[in-house]
């Protein structure tokens, strides 16, 4: 089942490169690629000291040592992918092992499956994203935590512990979920059971601490910083507000045909397993509070509540155990096949459609094939020699897939329209545009488009932009 689940994530991502939002390049890519190599766009937060090195700490671990996995840029986004997607099956390991103490096999395997096929757990996992990491990391770290009745060894405590800190580490806004959780676990044996969890947790998120110490100069400055710049100073605002249950709007939008099934599962699985279903509501209303919402935001919610609902079908399916033997695999079957055509279903409903912060009026709507051009056309350029400077007509610096697909240290030139190619052109050998306009892109000829993105190319080489600096005009935009 984990060699399904990573093989669906990896290779769907492989195979259908998308972007879901720009934060996945450029708050955790893009940095990394420029702590190993020197050059990259730096945005705001990381300007002002709004994020934590922790995680493009890690990419760039992994780009370091799978960068001659292939040419350009292949290499190491292909170990960034495999190695997001490998911490992306926890969820299915974790609804394994919970199940496992109360079923057989058989239904184990049933909730294993479950998360292995789900729709959005498949998506997001690939994704350079905190709260989707923190995400399987929290799913990971309900199957350590005691059950009702366990009494687990002090070291599966710290293990537990050490991963919820990990998970408020890269996502912060976890922590009054992971609190809550603590002391519903540990509410009837305080002095055993609290302190390893709570000390667990302490110690991954000092970790947190003491990354920005050596980044930033002060312990704990990304997570002082950023809640002033996006809360009180209202940045997060700009990119747009919600109303407070947008999330469930898009769940069922999402879902829709089996939001009715997955809820009623969920809840009927809360009994048993209070502490998952306790965190992801509480992740919901922390998150329900804020203003700016996205549908990423919530992944860890979405983890928890198809975690639940596979543990409870399993549970359900045990029920046949002395009842009917008979039915038990075919049940199982049936099942399984419940849930994968579940997940087919809603698949195609992952758009800007029916998600909260959907961005209609960018490219194409359904977010599996979401600025492919993009990153095919970076990813292409990374594996050529000649490229000394890239154009975007139409697309703004934000929707390319900066220099951790394109790797190479070229000026990047924004162009708004047709009428200002001729300023960059002198500069810029390859062009990638959104509009197919060949009367007005005379110099260049077009190789290869992918969707409405396509690739340009002129011959010759680049004349020196002196002075030019993307990032400082990033700077001055504020953004």
């Amino acid at each position: 089942m984990l060699a399904l689940a990573l093989a669906l994530r990896a290779g769907l991502a492989l195979a259908f490169p998308n972007v879901f939002w720009p934060d996945e390049i450029f708050q955790t890519l893009e940095p990394a690629h420029r702590l190993l190599f020197g050059y990259g766009v730096v945005t705001w937060e990381w300007r002002t000291g709004a994020r934590n090195w922790l995680f493009p700490g890690f990419l760039a671990g992994v780009m370091q040592l799978s960068e001659g996995f292939g040419p350009g840029s292949t290499g190491y986004l292909a170990g960034t992918t495999l190695a997001l997607s490998a911490i992306g099956v926890l969820p299915a390991w974790a609804a394994w092992r919970i199940a496992r103490r109360s079923t057989g096999v058989g239904p184990a395997l049933l909730a294993a499956f479950a998360c292995a096929v789900w729709c959005d757990l498949v998506y997001f996992a690939p994704k350079a994203l905190n709260e989707v990491v923190a995400g399987n990391l929290l799913a990971a770290a309900v199957a350590f935590a005691p059950q009702a009745g366990e009494a687990p060894p002090r070291r599966r405590l710290l293990v537990s512990g050490f991963v919820f800190g990990l998970a408020v580490a890269l996502r912060p806004h976890l922590g009054p979920a992971v609190l809550v959780g603590i002391a519903c676990v540990a509410r009837r044996d305080l002095r055993r059971v609290a302190a390893p969890l709570l000390i667990g947790a302490g110690a991954s998120f000092a970790l947190g601490g003491l990354v920005d110490a050596l980044t930033w100069s002060v312990p704990f400055h990304s997570y002082v910083r950023n809640p002033i710049e996006n809360l009180v100073l209202g940045r997060s605002r700009i990119y747009g507000t919600e109303p407070f249950y947008a999330y469930l709007k898009s769940f069922l939008r999402v879902w829709m045909f089996s939001f009715g099934a997955i809820l009623a599962l969920f809840f009927w699985g809360a009994r048993r397993h209070p502490l998952p279903a306790l965190l992801a509501g509480v992740v919901l209303f922390v998150h329900s509070a804020i203003a700016h919402k996205e549908y990423r935001f919530v992944y860890p919610v979405i983890v928890l509540i198809v975690l639940v609902a596979a543990v409870a079908s399993a549970e359900l399916l045990e029920t046949l155990r002395g009842r009917r033997p008979a039915w038990r695999r075919r049940a199982l079957a049936i099942a399984a096949l419940a849930w994968t055509l579940a997940s087919l279903a809603a698949a195609p409903r992952l758009s800007t459609k029916h998600v909260v912060n959907g961005d209609r009026d960018r490219q194409d709507a359904l977010y599996w094939r979401r600025y492919e051009g993009s990153k095919r056309s970076f990813t292409a350029l990374s594996r050529r020699d000649d490229v000394c400077g890239v154009a975007l007509l139409d697309l703004g610096w934000g929707f390319s897939a900066g220099f951790s697909y394109l790797h190479h240290d070229v000026p990047l030139f924004e162009v708004r329209n047709p009428d200002e190619i001729p300023t960059a052109q002198p500069h810029a050998n390859y062009l990638v545009s959104r509009r197919v306009d060949a009367a007005r892109l005379a110099a260049y000829s077009r190789e290869r488009c992918w969707g409405r993105i396509c690739l340009y190319r002129r011959p010759g080489g680049c004349q020196p932009s002196p002075g030019y600096d993307l990032n400082a005009r990033i700077a001055e935009r504020g953004q």
